[in-house]
C-alpha cells in the first residue's frame, strides 16, 4: 500500500494521462435539461409524464430558431421509423407532437389516427387537433364518427380550429352521442356558432344525478357541464355543481329562464341526452374501456333489465329470471377468483362490479397498450360468456344498443384477451 502511494506521487502525469483516456461515466446531473425532460415524460410517474411533455413544448416555443431545430430533430429521432416505436413514446408525449409545427411529426401522428390498432389514437387525434390547417379538414371529417369517443371529441376541436362551419349539420348529429362529453362539446360548439337552442343540451346535463354504482358520474358530468356552459350564461354564482339537482332546484328554475331567453323554448332532445334518472337496483355491473374498441357501462338489475351506458341509459327487457340465473352463475365462479386487480394500470381496463347488499366488491383487469395473453382468470372468462349471452346484437338507432354484443366482445378481447 506504502509502495503504490509512492509510485502515484512520483508518476503523477501517467495518473492524469488515465483519467484523459478514461472519462467518468455520464451522471443524471450532466443530462441535458432536454434528455431529462424526454426521460420523464416516457417513464416518470403518470402525473409528472404530461407536465414534462409539456415543457419541452414551451422549451421548443420560447427557443431561438436555432435552439428549436435540435429539438424538433430529437422528438424525429425518438418516434423511430414505425407506429410500434411511435407508441413507445407513451401517451404525454405524442399529445404534444403536433405543436411543433413539423410536417415530418404531423405525419407520423396521422399514420397512428389512420392505424385502428395504435394504442394511444385519442392522444395522436388531440395533438393534430390543436394547430390543424385547412388542408387536413377532409381527413377529420370521417373522425366525427369514429369508434372511439376520444377522437370523436378531438375532431370537434380540429373543426372549431378551422372554423368549418359548414360540418354543422355532423355536428348536430353528434347531440345524440351516446357518449356524454362528445355531446358536451358538440353542443358547446354550435352554441358559439349560433345553433342557440344547443344550449339546452348543457343545461340538461347540470340535472344529472347519475351513479354507475360507486362512481358519481352525474357529478362529474355537472361539473364538467359547469366549465362549460359558465362561458355562455353570464351569472352561475348561486349554482353549486357539488350539490344535487334538488338541492339546486331553485337556481336551476332561474337559469331555465336564462336559458330560454338565450335558446328559445326547450327542443325535443335526443334520447341519449336525457338527465332523467331512476333508482336502479343493480346487482352485476361491467365497465370495459379499451384504448383500440372504446368504452362501455353495462348493468344487469334485480328486476330483469339491462341498462346500456351512463346518465339515463338504455333499457333493455330481458326474460324473467335471467338475472337471478347470472347470480347463480357468477356466485360458483367470482368464488374462485380473489377480488382485486389482475395486471398492471394501463389503457385498457375491465371491471366486474358485483353489488352484495350495500357494499361492492370489484374484479379489475388492466394492462398497458401491449397484449398480454390469458390476463383474465378463467373462471371470469365462464361468467363473462353468460353476460354476454344476454345483450342483444341487433342494428339499431340507437347507437347505445347497436350491435352491442359484437362491440362488446371486441372491447373485452382487445383487453383481456379472447372470451
Amino acid at each position: 500500500m506504502i509502495l503504490a502511494l509512492g509510485l502515484l506521487l512520483l508518476c503523477p502525469g501517467a495518473e492524469l494521462a488515465r483519467a484523459r483516456q478514461d472519462p467518468p461515466a455520464k451522471t443524471e446531473a450532466q443530462e441535458s435539461e432536454l434528455d431529462k425532460l424526454l426521460r420523464s415524460a416516457k417513464t416518470g410517474r403518470a402525473m409528472i409524464r404530461p407536465q414534462a411533455a409539456r415543457r419541452i413544448v414551451r422549451m421548443w416555443s420560447r427557443g431561438e430558431e436555432a435552439d428549436r431545430a435540435p429539438i424538433v430533430e430529437r422528438l424525429v429521432a425518438e418516434t423511430g421509423a414505425d407506429n410500434d416505436s411511435l407508441a413507445a413514446l407513451g401517451s404525454a408525449l405524442i399529445e404534444v407532437l403536433g405543436e411543433f409545427e413539423d410536417e415530418r411529426l404531423r405525419a407520423k401522428l396521422w399514420s397512428a389516427v389512420d392505424d385502428p390498432e395504435f394504442p394511444w389514437r385519442p392522444y395522436a387525434a388531440r395533438g393534430l387537433a390543436t394547430a390543424t390547417t385547412a388542408a387536413e379538414l377532409e381527413r377529420f371529417r370521417p373522425l366525427l364518427e369514429d369508434h372511439i369517443a376520444p377522437v370523436r371529441s378531438a375532431a370537434i376541436t380540429a373543426i372549431h380550429t378551422l372554423e368549418a362551419r359548414q360540418e354543422v349539420p355532423a355536428l348536430r348529429r353528434l347531440l345524440a352521442d351516446e357518449v356524454d362529453f362528445v355531446r358536451r362539446s358538440a353542443a358547446d360548439l354550435l352554441y358559439r356558432w349560433g345553433e342557440k337552442d344547443a344550449l339546452w343540451y348543457l343545461f340538461e346535463e347540470l340535472h344529472r344525478d347519475d351513479r354507475f354504482f360507486d362512481r358519481p358520474t352525474g357529478r362529474e358530468a355537472r361539473y364538467q357541464t359547469y366549465n362549460l356552459i359558465s362561458r355562455h350564461l353570464d351569472d352561475l354564482a348561486n349554482f353549486d355543481a357539488g350539490k344535487s339537482p334538488e338541492q339546486n332546484r331553485v337556481v336551476l328554475a332561474v337559469l331555465a329562464t336564462k336559458v330560454t331567453k338565450l335558446a328559445g323554448a326547450r327542443p325535443e332532445l335526443a334520447v341519449t341526452a336525457h338527465a332523467t334518472v331512476q333508482d336502479y337496483s343493480e346487482l352485476i355491473g361491467l365497465e370495459v374501456r379499451s384504448c383500440r374498441r372504446g368504452e362501455h357501462y353495462l348493468r344487469w338489475t334485480s328486476d330483469d333489465r339491462l341498462l346500456v351506458g351512463l346518465g339515463s341509459p338504455a333499457l333493455v327487457s330481458l326474460p324473467a329470471g335471467t338475472v337471478e340465473a347470472l347470480i347463480d352463475s357468477g356466485n360458483k365462479r367470482t368464488s374462485e377468483v380473489e377480488p382485486g386487480m389482475v395486471g398492471s394500470p394501463g389503457c385498457d381496463l375491465e371491471m366486474l362490479h358485483w353489488r352484495h347488499v350495500d357494499a361492492t366488491q370489484m374484479w379489475i383487469i388492466s394492462k398497458g397498450p401491449e397484449s398480454v395473453e390469458d390476463l383474465r382468470p378463467a373462471p371470469l372468462d365462464v361468467f363473462y360468456a353468460d353476460l354476454i349471452a344476454t345483450l342483444p346484437d341487433d342494428a339499431s338507432d340507437d347507437p347505445r344498443l347497436h350491435r352491442l354484443r359484437s362491440r362488446v366482445v371486441s372491447a373485452l378481447q382487445s383487453v383481456g384477451g379472447d372470451l
